[in-house]
């Protein structure tokens, strides 16, 4: 069904000073079943022109789709329907990854046992910045066959993460109109969906990326608050209504997400009705309703 084992999947957007980073990294992988596909979102640098200077001296698959600027949420979506690997791993623009990341990414999936294989999604790493320096929180145990609600809201698990996920996964996603043009949508709505499928991710504590701090210039900034509330808003209630047991080890996390709910919803002008009749859970209704004035608060001073 596929042709290779990865699909290595890059957004980029003007980032011809970077992306070489990704190609030299490529090319030292001691793992080789891989493609690498392209898809830049606009970009009026000379990625083109650089990209096609690589096809023939690769020693891999290099595939570029060009695009009018949209935004990564879609654009994901879109690599995983191109995607020829049953593996697909997204590397930023701007990361390298270690020579060894795919042979070991690849080793601890088969590391499963075959009649256990089909309950999981994907293998995830940690990362190190450019300096060295381990970056983000240590799984508790290695390897840990988890999900991605049960390890940032259990464990507490925070930080920059790398792995892949199944594209027949993947491929399974569609999301309709009323999500195009509305800012930054979280790829956590993807990745809870997949838990919420029943999927379980190996982690291990071993570094395969290098993920490069303070460098600018991502595909789409988060930080508007009400720019981007349609994509809090749609990931906050995701959140809710998979509510499990254990989102009680971490009540700061359930109330930034009721109070990021509230305020996202009454900003895309629902009714304070319709944001409570929303919430499944009885427990997260009462808490519904004593977070208002926080949700009020919090939303004057983004309007400030």
């Amino acid at each position: 069904m596929y042709s290779f084992k990865f699909t290595i999947f890059t957004p980029t957007y003007n980032r011809s000073k970077t992306l070489g980073r990704v190609f030299k990294s490529l090319q030292e992988q001691t793992f080789k079943d891989f493609e690498w596909l392209i898809i830049d979102d606009g970009s009026t640098d000379e990625t083109k022109n650089l990209v096609e200077s690589w096809v023939n001296v690769a020693g891999f698959e290099i595939r570029y789709v060009y695009q009018a600027n949209t935004h990564k949420f879609f654009t994901i979506l879109k690599a995983a329907a191109l995607a020829k690997g049953a593996f697909f791993y997204t590397v930023d623009s701007d990361d390298e990854l270690l020579p060894n990341a795919l042979e070991l990414l690849y080793q601890t999936w088969m590391s499963i046992p075959v009649e256990k294989r089909s309950g999981f999604s994907g293998v995830t790493a940690r990362c190190m910045d450019q300096y060295g320096k381990e970056i983000g929180s240590v799984f508790p145990h290695s390897p840990l066959d988890s999900d991605t609600l049960e390890t940032t809201v259990k464990f507490k698990i925070a930080g920059e993460k790398s792995g892949f996920q199944r594209t027949d996964i993947m491929q399974k996603f569609s999301f309709g109109d009323e999500y195009k043009n509305k800012g930054y949508i979280p790829e956590g709505l993807l990745w809870i969906s997949i838990a919420n499928q029943g999927y379980k991710t190996r982690y291990i504590n071993e570094i395969v990326r290098v993920y490069y701090v303070d460098e600018g210039g991502s595909i789409m900034s988060t930080n508007n608050f009400k720019a981007n509330s349609f994509g809090k808003y749609k990931y906050a209630l995701l959140f809710m209504n998979s509510f499990r047991l254990y989102y009680l080890y971490n009540p700061k996390h359930i109330l930034g997400q009721m109070r990021n709910y509230i305020a996202s919803g009454l900003i895309q002008q629902k009714t304070i009705f319709r944001l409570y009749s929303d919430i499944r859970n009885i427990y997260l209704k009462i808490l519904f309703i004593f977070m208002l004035p926080m949700a009020y608060l919090f939303l004057k001073k983004q309007k400030q």
